[in-house]
């Protein structure tokens, strides 16, 4: 399997399954959830916001991923991964765990290339190099028929310090 890593907007990413960062209420409130949100309207809202009214819930455990349909996109499938609790802490043990469920779920969809966010960062307090930990495990696994994984980051500097903690990973495209 190959891991990519790629500098911009992930949903420019061509892609069959897009792993996302979550939070627990299941908000698209920022990060790749908001620009989710402008990109293809409220149809992923208003069906996450189903989701937790169908179950009788107000929010969902740090470490869940919920799967979700397309909502105007053309993944087969967003899969919101809960790396962060309600305080927005997360750990590298809880990113393996949401990246692990995500990527056998991709590979459930038949999915051969996965979009993939840095989980856990952003609005979540994880450094690069906690996430970076909490990835290394899984970059030997196999999630057949999974053949690439492509983590994009929008901060160039978070790129470039996950490029030089990860070095096995193979740039995407132009640096």
């Amino acid at each position: 399997m190959k891991w990519q890593l790629s500098h911009g907007d992930i949903l420019d990413v061509p892609a069959d399954v897009l792993v996302c960062s979550a939070n627990v209420f299941l908000a698209l409130s920022g990060g790749v959830g908001g620009a989710f949100l402008l990109r293809y309207g409220d149809a992923m809202q208003a069906a996450l916001n189903r989701y937790l009214t169908d179950r009788g819930l107000r929010s969902v455990g740090r470490g869940e991923v919920v799967e979700m349909p397309p909502c105007g996109s053309s993944y087969r499938a967003v899969l919101h991964a809960v790396a962060v609790d309600a305080f927005y802490n997360s750990s590298a043990e809880v990113v393996r765990s949401v990246i692990d469920d995500s990527l056998r779920r991709a590979a459930a969809r038949s999915a051969r290339r996965v979009a993939l966010a840095a989980v856990g960062t952003g609005y979540g307090r994880l450094s690069m190099a906690e996430f970076a930990r909490g990835l290394t495990p899984l970059l030997e696994r196999a999630y057949p028929p999974v053949e690439e994984v492509v983590l994009c980051l929008r901060s160039w500097p978070d790129a470039e310090e996950l490029a030089k903690l990860l070095p096995q990973l193979e740039w995407l495209g132009a640096r």
